[in-house]
C-alpha cells in the first residue's frame, strides 16, 4: 500500500514538474518573439526571496518610473506611514492691540509636495491661501508693518541635468522645490481654429503667474489629432515657448505646464489674497537667513506619508517622487539642492540589496542615465516585504483593476499589484502577483530600445507574460 501511494505521488510530482517546465519555457519563448525580439528584454521572478525564473536578469536596464518604488517604499520604511511634512509660519517683533504686526511673517517650507494640490484639497491652492489668511486673522493680525519672508535658499536646483529639454517645461517634469504649490503646475487654455495650420489663441492661464512671457507657435492640427503641444522652458525662466498642434474647432482646450518658480508664485499668490482681505504688508521676500528670535504662528501639515506615496505610485507623479528623494537623501549642507549621486548612494547603502552595479541619478526615473537590473529590483521589493510586511507593500503598490494607471491593465480578480514605467523607448513593469497556490511572487520585466511604432504591441505581449507568471511555483 505504501509503495503504491508513493508511486502515485511520484507520478503527480512528475506531472507538476513537467507543467512548471512548460510554463517557464512558454515565458522564455514569448520573450524572444514578436515585438520583444527587436528590443532589449530582462525578466526576473522571485518566490520567497529566491529567483525561480530569469532572463537577462542581472543586466542593467533603464528603469523609468519603476524607480519610484525605491523612493516610495524606502520613505515608508525610514519615516513611517504617519509622517507629515509641515510648513511652519512664525513672526518677529510684536502684535499691537490694534492688530498691527510690528515685524515680519516668516515662512519655513518643508518640501511638502502636496501643498495646494487638487489631488488632496478640493479647491487646490485656493484652499491653502484661504487657510493662511484665516490663520493670520485668527492671530489678530490686521496689518503687517514689515515683510512676508519665505526662508529658503535660492541655490537649489529642482531638476536633474540629464532630463530632456522637451520634458522640463511640461507638467510632469517641473521638479521639486523647497516650497511647492498646486503640484507645481499651471494650465494654458487655447481656442483653436477650424482649418489645418490655422493659428491658436491662449485665452486663460491658471493660476496667474506674474512675469510670464509666452510665445505661442501652436497651430491647429488634424481632426481627432489630440494634444500634440509642448511647452519649452526651464526652471526660474519666465520666457516660454509653446509649439505643436491641437485638434480643430475647440473653444477650450487645456494643456499643463510646469511653474517656472513655484516659491515665487506662492508668494505672489499669498500677497494677492492678503490684499483682497485688506491685510497690508511692506514687501514679499525670499531669502536664506537665521532668525534666533521668532514666535510661532501656525503650521500647515501634509496628508500622511502613506497617502502621498500611494498617490505617487498610482499616478506616477514625478514631483512627488522627487520630493521623497530629497526627504530621504538630501544632506544637511544643502537640503534643497538637486541630489548628487553620492547622496543617493549614501542613503541606499543602508539596504543590503543595493549594489555598486546600479546607477541611480534622479528621484523619479525621468533620466535615461538610471540603470538597474530586474534581479536587483526584485531583491529590493522582497526586502521591503520583509521590513514593512507584505500587506504594507501591497497597500503602496497600485492594484490592477482598482488603482490609478493600473486600473485597466488587469482585473481585480487577477490579484496583481504593479508599478509601470515608461519614457521614450522604454516600457517596464515591476510588482507582485499571487499565484494559484496563494503564494506571492515578485516580478520585474524591463524592455528598452523599443521602436516608437511597436510600443502598443510590446505592451500587449508583456501583459500576457505577467499573467502567465501567475502559474509559476518554485517547487517546479
Amino acid at each position: 500500500m505504501y509503495i503504491k501511494l508513493h508511486f502515485i505521488l511520484l507520478i503527480f510530482y512528475s506531472f507538476f514538474v513537467n507543467a512548471q517546465a512548460n510554463v517557464k519555457n512558454e515565458i522564455l519563448s514569448d520573450l524572444k518573439k514578436g515585438y520583444l525580439s527587436s528590443c532589449q528584454v530582462g525578466l526576473s521572478v522571485f518566490e520567497d526571496g529566491k529567483e525561480i525564473l530569469g532572463y537577462n536578469s542581472g543586466k542593467n536596464f533603464i528603469p523609468a518610473s519603476v524607480l519610484k518604488l525605491f523612493y516610495t517604499l524606502s520613505s515608508i520604511e525610514s519615516k513611517g506611514d504617519k509622517f507629515k511634512f509641515s510648513t511652519k509660519f512664525f513672526y518677529t517683533g510684536k502684535i499691537l492691540f490694534d492688530g498691527t504686526l510690528e515685524g515680519d511673517i516668516l515662512i519655513f517650507p518643508s518640501g511638502d509636495p502636496t501643498l495646494g494640490s487638487k489631488r488632496f484639497y478640493e479647491d487646490g491652492y485656493k484652499t491653502i491661501m484661504n487657510a493662511i489668511v484665516k490663520a493670520i486673522k485668527k492671530n489678530k493680525i490686521r496689518c503687517i508693518d514689515g515683510d512676508i519672508i519665505l526662508v529658503m535658499s535660492y541655490k537649489s536646483f529642482p531638476v536633474n541635468g540629464s532630463w530632456t529639454y522637451e520634458d522640463i517645461g511640461n507638467y510632469y517634469a517641473g521638479g521639486a522645490f523647497p516650497l511647492n504649490i498646486n503640484d507645481n503646475e499651471y494650465t494654458l487654455t487655447f481656442e483653436t481654429g477650424n482649418k489645418l495650420n490655422e493659428k491658436t489663441r491662449i485665452i486663460d492661464i491658471n493660476p496667474k503667474i506674474y512675469g510670464l512671457n509666452i510665445k505661442n507657435f501652436v497651430r491647429t492640427g488634424k481632426k481627432d489629432s489630440g494634444d500634440n503641444a509642448y511647452i519649452y522652458n526651464k526652471p526660474f525662466d519666465y520666457n516660454i515657448i509653446v509649439k505643436g498642434t491641437l485638434p480643430p474647432g475647440k473653444d477650450k482646450f487645456t494643456i499643463r505646464g510646469s511653474i517656472p518658480n513655484p516659491p515665487e508664485t506662492f508668494m505672489y499668490m499669498l500677497g494677492d489674497y492678503l490684499e483682497n482681505e485688506n491685510i497690508y504688508y511692506e514687501n514679499l521676500r525670499i531669502k536664506e537667513e537665521v532668525y534666533s528670535k521668532k514666535n510661532y504662528l501656525f503650521s500647515i501639515k501634509s496628508p500622511p506619508l502613506l497617502d502621498i506615496v500611494k498617490m505617487c505610485n498610482d499616478y506616477s507623479i514625478n514631483m512627488y517622487s522627487e520630493a521623497l528623494a530629497k526627504l530621504n537623501c538630501s544632506s544637511e549642507n544643502h537640503p534643497y539642492d538637486y541630489l548628487s549621486e553620492k547622496e543617493i548612494q549614501s542613503f541606499f547603502k543602508r539596504y543590503p540589496v543595493v549594489n555598486s552595479n546600479m546607477q541611480i541619478v534622479d528621484g523619479c526615473g525621468l533620466s535615461s542615465n538610471n540603470l538597474i537590473s530586474p534581479k536587483a529590483m526584485n531583491r529590493f521589493i522582497y526586502f521591503m516585504t520583509q521590513e514593512c510586511g507584505i500587506k504594507k507593500v501591497l497597500d503602496i503598490l497600485p492594484r490592477a483593476g482598482i488603482d490609478g494607471y493600473a486600473k485597466n491593465l488587469f482585473t481585480l480578480s487577477d490579484s496583481i499589484w504593479l508599478k509601470s514605467g515608461s519614457i521614450s523607448g522604454v516600457l517596464n513593469y515591476s510588482g507582485i502577483v499571487k499565484n494559484k497556490k496563494g503564494k506571492y511572487l515578485n516580478f520585474t520585466i524591463f524592455t528598452n530600445n523599443i521602436k516608437k511604432d511597436n510600443v502598443r504591441g510590446t505592451k500587449k505581449q508583456i501583459l500576457k507574460i505577467i499573467k502567465t507568471i501567475k502559474q509559476l511555483d518554485k517547487a517546479g
